[in-house]
């Protein structure tokens, strides 16, 4: 990551820092235009000395510069990162560093010699799902924009790695034998019924705070993801309506938090609350998202209207909530969440 610019006259670019520990320390950056007030830039290679920066630059200036070829692919992550990373959420930092992950073998090869073959050697040779090698094409794609941007390289071999077709799944869902399961260890399972009644993501219902829950219009605000997905209202039903105003008693601030007092991760309520219920009342393991599918299907089987089931789930189209998330034939049907 940059530790410092070192400014020149206007417009003739700026030689950037990398501190002592970077194989290349020294680097370019020049402005090439502003968008929505902030500048645009442009980076050149890195270089040994802060003199050949300058010069580079000076070639840049005059039309005459030629990119260097040393940089490997680790490096080029590192710039990327570090000039993406602050833009976006903590969960696309951790895709892409897992998928960085699965690139080893490639890390120390110049980035300029790479070509597609290498990305489908590696790829083919992972046992990984269709997502996580979707993932892993989708970062080499955007360290290539990265790299055309700024002259690296001029072609994007990423583009033409074959990771084959998804194969389509059946969703699976929660019976209502296993829903009832789930009813009879209160509270211990008050999370995931909040899931399975409400449709949220698990996401957003972790972000859930007791400014959220409007008891007296028996609505939850909340929501991720998409426009469509944002600042939507679940109407809280009859069956979660006690649970959701328990949680909310006396209470600021997240809804859901540990013994410790911390905000519940992910991770923290798939390894220390889900998977283990599930096993513990003889219930076959299935994702948390499951019960996003539940929700969607049992508003589908009791009649609700389509629309009441789009705004529900906060997607944007209808046939997108059809095909992803219904088990039984689709009837224009006439209500919601009571329905359940």
């Amino acid at each position: 990551m940059a530790k410092k610019a070192m400014k020149r006259p206007n417009g003739a670019g700026t030689v950037i820092d990398y501190g002592p520990r970077a194989r290349l320390r020294y680097g370019g950056r020049i402005t090439v235009g502003i968008i929505d007030g902030k500048q645009i830039y442009k980076y050149l290679d890195r270089f040994e000395t802060k003199t050949e920066a300058r010069r580079q630059l000076d070639l840049y200036a005059a039309g005459q510069y030629v990119p260097p070829s040393n940089m490997t692919l680790a490096e080029l992550f590192s710039e990327w990162s570090s000039l993406h990373y602050p833009r976006i959420s903590k969960q696309l930092r951790d895709n892409y560093n897992a998928a960085f992950k699965h690139l080893a073998p490639l890390h120390k090869k110049k980035f300029v010699e790479l070509r597609t073959v290498n990305f489908q050697s590696l790829i083919d040779a992972l046992s990984l799902s269709y997502s996580s090698k979707s993932k892993i094409k989708a970062l080499a794609g955007m360290l290539y924009k990265y790299a055309m941007m700024n002259d690296i390289v001029n072609k994007n071999y990423a583009s033409f790695v074959n990771i084959g077709k998804q194969e389509k799944t059946e969703k699976t869902v929660f019976t209502a034998e296993e829903i009832e399961k789930l009813k009879a260890v209160r509270p211990e399972s008050d999370m995931i019924l909040i899931l399975i009644y409400t449709g949220f993501r698990l996401q957003e219902l972790l972000n859930l705070t007791a400014d959220d829950i409007d008891l007296e219009e028996g609505v939850i605000h909340g929501g991720l993801k998409t426009d469509a997905g944002r600042n939507r209202i679940v109407p809280l039903h009859p069956y979660i309506q006690p649970i959701v105003s328990s949680l909310c008693e006396n209470k600021r601030g997240p809804l859901f938090v540990n013994p410790s007092g911390s905000v519940i991760t992910q991770d923290y309520f798939r390894k220390r609350i889900y998977y283990p219920l599930l096993d513990k009342l003889g219930i076959p393991r299935r994702t948390p998202h499951s019960t996003r599918h539940t929700f969607a299907t049992l508003l589908v089987e009791g009649g609700a209207d389509p629309k009441a089931v789009t705004d529900l789930l906060g997607h944007t189209d209808y046939a997108f909530t059809a095909n992803t998330y219904a088990h039984s034939d689709f009837n224009f049907l006439k209500n919601a969440v009571m329905l359940l």
